[in-house]
């Protein structure tokens, strides 16, 4: 129901339940009115019949008298008192109808029947005494005949008074059963208003309600194609786990049909040799509300046993928990995984055998290039002939362009086949840095480059000097390369120390920065992938490509990181090869001392 129908249903059936309640006090009153009525007409008649019964018994009692002393007749004496006992009892039954009306006569009429009753009697005891003419006498007294008056007059008055109250009263009952009756009357039209105000509100409602079972019927239908269409498997067990529900690509995964589910446990489909996983798996369920990811295998029909991958979590249906789980066959996974593993083993036997064949060809053909260069240079001093001295000039720079190469993949295979042992000792990069601008000053002077270095003279770390010299070297032989003639070259480094109580233990870093044409920004990684150069190098100027590769293997095997930059200039030119490397690595340190003194 939408708060829309909610709130005027609330709203209306509150005020029908005051109207009803307001009708079933109003007929209660016009009930109990109605009561009253009839009960103030049958009081009224019976005083009417008891008022026309004192009348006839007063005349009775009377003439009993007067025939008594005529005829001195027993009879009448009889007749008169059982009357008198009827008389008696008529006035008591009176009192009680009449109330408070009777009891504003009751001496007056009381005091006048005493007096009659008194005359009588004494008129019937003169008569059994033979006194009959004495007892007539005493019949026709004047006294007697006031009595009697008096106590007809009595009546009377009574009797009217009665007549009033009793009209006074009916009337006062006719007008509040009058009264109710219109306030009904009013109030039914209200009421007809306010039941079709709610049969209409409960047909909005029973609509919304048909519309919201539609929706969730729907909605389930739903739920459940997706249940069943899902590729991955789907199960729901109780705490014991015993299975309860599941989809058709779990029947698949275990080989059995729903029937046959119903009557299995999780653990007829579980190894033995999982069960100590499993209560971890289901502490943690316990503890967190799910467990997984969590790969073990199940126990086909077939007997096969089937790699999956298992997630879950605590749901409550109608307030009882249970286990809902996602389980993946990864068959096809861990065949992918078995099959790259085996690939990734030939791979690497295939690259150390090419690794070792070409460590094996760099060393053979190495020797007969040392015998050309020699050769050469020898014949180059010997011969004055202009033409022939400058052939054996190219067949000495192409030797020596060779020998680079022969070094370079000599050096790569070498890294690739991991038989490169870094000898870590506390250097001075400022040093080193130096020493490398020294060794490479020829190339520096040929194209009258000048190099600008910015450091400290203390820039310490752990590291393999010659490596790290033959990094530095390779960088700044590209920066030379690349630099216009009569240019400059900068180089600066950079000590960061290490944070107190944290694992930062301190990095040094390298920027070597030319001003040459640049490297392309989608081309800055690719540089660094053997035998491969920017598309803006002129082959005139040379290399193999090996040159960046190498610089990453050493500055990774140093925990370390290399990149480029460029431009680095505001006119969009030059390159700024960077590399940093940690002052000290706690696996390649076993001097503590040394690390305490490290700068």
């Amino acid at each position: 129901m939408n708060q829309r129908i909610k709130l005027p249903i609330k709203f209306i059936a509150v005020l029908f339940t005051v109207v009803i309640f307001i009708m079933i006090a109003l007929g209660y009153q016009v009930l109990s009115s109605h009561q009253d009525l009839e009960s103030i007409q049958s009081r009224t008649f019976r005083l009417q019949h008891h008022s026309e019964q004192l009348t006839y018994l007063n005349e009775v009692l009377t003439m009993s008298a007067r025939m008594a002393a005529e005829t001195s007749d027993l009879y009448w004496e009889r007749r008169y008192f059982k009357h008198v006992e009827l008389l008696d009892d008529i006035l008591r039954e009176t009192a009680l109808l009449s109330g408070e009306i009777y009891q504003e006569w009751a001496d007056q009429t009381a005091l006048a029947n005493a007096k009659r009753v008194q005359i009588e009697t004494q008129v019937f005891s003169l008569i059994s005494e033979g006194k009959a003419p004495e007892a007539q006498v005493l019949l026709n007294n004047e006294d007697y005949e006031i009595y009697k008056q008096n106590y007809a007059a009595a009546m009377r008055a009574l009797q009217h008074d009665l007549e009033t109250k009793i009209a006074s009263d009916i009337n006062k009952h006719e007008r509040s059963v009058y009264i109710a009756g219109i306030q009904i009357i009013i109030s039914i039209p209200f009421l007809i208003l306010i039941w079709i105000r709610i049969v209409s509100l409960l047909k909005q409602y029973r609509q919304v309600t048909e519309d919201s079972q539609q929706k969730l019927l729907e909605e389930y239908d739903y739920s459940r194609m997706l249940f069943d269409t899902s590729p991955i498997g789907l199960a729901l067990t109780d705490m014991q786990g015993k299975l309860v529900d599941s989809n058709p690509a779990y029947h698949n995964i275990i080989g059995y049909t729903q029937d046959e589910i119903e009557k299995l446990s999780y653990w007829d489909i579980t190894p033995k040799e999982f069960e100590e996983q499993e209560k971890q798996q289901l502490e943690a369920l316990q503890k967190t509300q799910r467990y997984g990811p969590y790969e073990k295998e199940y126990l086909h029909k077939s007997g096969a046993r089937i790699p999956v991958l298992l997630n879950g979590l605590i749901i409550k249906k109608n307030n009882i928990p249970f286990i809902w789980s996602t389980i993946e066959d990864i068959s096809i996974r861990k065949e992918a995984e078995k099959a790259l593993i085996e690939a990734k083993n030939r791979a690497e036997i295939a690259n150390k055998e090419k690794s070792r064949f070409l460590a094996n060809m760099s060393h053979e053909l190495r020797t007969p290039m040392h015998a050309i260069l020699s050769f050469s240079k020898l014949a180059n001093k010997r011969i004055n002939d202009e033409k022939t001295s400058r052939f054996l000039d190219n067949i000495e720079a192409s030797g020596q362009r060779l020998t680079g190469l022969l070094n370079a993949l000599l050096d790569l295979s070498k890294i690739e086949a991991g038989k490169i042992e870094l000898v870590y000792s506390k250097q001075n990069l400022f040093q080193i840095t130096q020493q490398c601008i020294s060794h490479i000053s020829s190339l520096l002077q040929e194209k009258k480059l000048s190099i600008n270095l910015d450091s400290d003279e203390e820039i310490t770390a752990y590291f393999d000097p010659d490596l790290m010299s033959q990094v530095i070297i390779n960088l700044l032989s590209n920066a030379i390369k690349y630099s216009p003639e009569g240019d400059s070259i900068t180089i600066k480094l950079t000590s960061i120390e290490a944070l107190p109580d944290t694992n930062f233990n301190g990095i040094v870093e390298c920027v070597i920065s030319d001003n040459g044409i640049g490297i392309p920004a989608d081309e800055l990684e690719s540089v660094f992938e053997n035998f491969t150069q920017s598309t803006t190098t002129d082959t005139k100027a040379g290399g193999t490509g090996l040159g960046l590769p190498i610089c990453r293997e050493i500055i990774n095997m140093h925990y370390g990181a290399i990149w480029l930059e460029s431009p680095v200039h505001e006119h969009e030119y030059g390159t700024g090869a960077h590399f940093i490397i940690p002052k000290i690595h706690s696996e390649n340190i076993t001097d503590n001392a040394d690390k305490n003194n490290m700068s």
